[in-house]
């Protein structure tokens, strides 16, 4: 069950604004953390990151680019410590110098942990020194990471998170985690593909060339779409699994690097960029969970009133009624998204899943036991191929 802190966050911009504003001395500070080369007892097998210097440099100019007005930053071969001390360095910060944070970090990686030049440590202790509580120099300001993790094979079950200062506990608060946009080059455990020597990587490679084009005509997550679609249509040439980013957004407002009225128009509706459209617009289950077998799962008194809402809003979008589900057990519940992953979708524009339950830790709880989201989401996995399937969770 999530924890909210009640203690407001202060934020510097205008309340009714949809973007976040812009307007500070500087629009942003970018560091970039590059990892080539690797030592040590842990790391000393990796072999060198040829091509990530490209990846560096494709970055720094993106972000020096004039019209920005970021200021940029490049580290090389950084050890964990010496990369929190530079970001320590940000916190410190005053509140009116920039608009917001970017940090770029090249290495390998293993599931939630980075390689720094000699060790591995996790992501999260990065992302918490940048919470509104900690970081007030960035409170209520876009903090933007992009992490192009190469795998590797270590041993990360005996790694103790190095104490910096910063807390252990992992229970996400709001509003002091709100701001943040995490984007991985693919979804944590694929493979990111092609670190070429004269390339860099696909995902940088990517999302340079659609910044420089497209940076005055939306906003960045509309950018980052486009950044998708391109790896997908790459992927597909050469034959590959489609693989795209990962995007984990607690953005609350639009980040507009760039106003559109500085120069750009918006991209034609005819470029591909748009999902099709098909006799329904979309199939939607709703699980709603009120009671559980386990005594340790309270009852969620109002829940029905959030089902009720979401009727609403599919019927007023035209949506084909929603199947609804009361307090069902895991093995129904995965034989209805299963049945739904393998029936003919051609009428269908989406898949829309609604869970209203209880969860933590990556789980949710069905009636009689808790399951794996990853679990629920890989039932489709390959499944109704070129559409969106969107899950809601509450």
């Amino acid at each position: 069950m999530c924890t909210l802190n009640k203690k407001p966050v202060e934020y510097l911009g205008k309340e009714d604004s949809e973007c976040y504003t812009m307007n500070y001395n500087k629009k942003g500070l970018c560091y970039i953390f590059n990892h080539e080369n690797f030592k040590g007892p842990k790391l000393g097998s990796l072999k060198q990151r040829i091509g990530t210097d490209i990846d560096a440099q494709l970055l720094k100019n993106v972000f020096n680019k004039p019209e920005l007005e970021f200021d940029v930053y490049k580290f090389t071969d950084y050890t964990y410590g010496q990369i929190v001390e530079k970001l320590q360095l940000v916190q410190k910060l005053d509140k009116s110098k920039y608009s917001c944070f970017v940090c770029c970090i090249l290495s390998y990686g293993k599931e939630d942990y980075l390689c720094d030049c000699e060790d591995i440590y996790p992501v999260q202790n990065i992302y918490q020194l940048f919470f509104g509580d900690k970081c007030k120099a960035f409170a209520g300001k876009p903090k933007i990471f992009f992490i192009q993790a190469c795998p590797c094979d270590v041993d990360v079950s005996s790694t103790e998170s190095t104490d910096y200062g910063e807390p252990k506990s992992v229970v996400f608060r709001i509003p002091t985690r709100s701001d943040f946009l995490v984007v991985y080059s693919t979804i944590p455990g694929d493979i990111s593909w092609n670190l070429n020597i004269n390339q860099g990587s696909w995902f940088i490679d990517a999302f340079c060339s659609t910044i420089e084009n497209h940076i005055s005509e939306m906003d960045l997550l509309q950018l980052l779409s486009i950044v998708n679609y391109k790896l997908s249509e790459m992927h597909k040439s050469k034959g590959l699994p489609v693989e795209v980013p990962c995007v984990t957004s607690t953005l609350i407002r639009d980040i507009r690097l760039i106003d559109r009225a500085s120069g750009g128009a918006e991209i034609p509706r005819n470029e591909g960029l748009l999902y099709g459209s098909h006799n329904k617009k979309g199939k939607v289950l709703i699980f709603n969970h009120e009671l559980y077998e386990n005594p340790r799962c309270p009852s969620r008194s109002g829940t029905e009133q959030d089902k009720m809402t979401l009727k609403k809003l599919f019927k007023r979008l035209n949506f084909e009624k929603p199947c609804c589900f009361q307090d069902k057990r895991e093995k129904t519940i995965f034989k209805n998204l299963k049945r739904v992953a393998d029936m003919n979708h051609e009428e269908y524009s989406c898949f829309i899943c609604c869970i209203l339950s209880h969860g933590n830790c990556g789980k949710l709880s069905a009636y009689d036991k808790d399951y794996e989201i990853d679990n629920m989401l890989s039932c489709f996995f390959n499944k109704w191929d070129g559409k969106p399937k969107i899950f809601l969770i509450q």
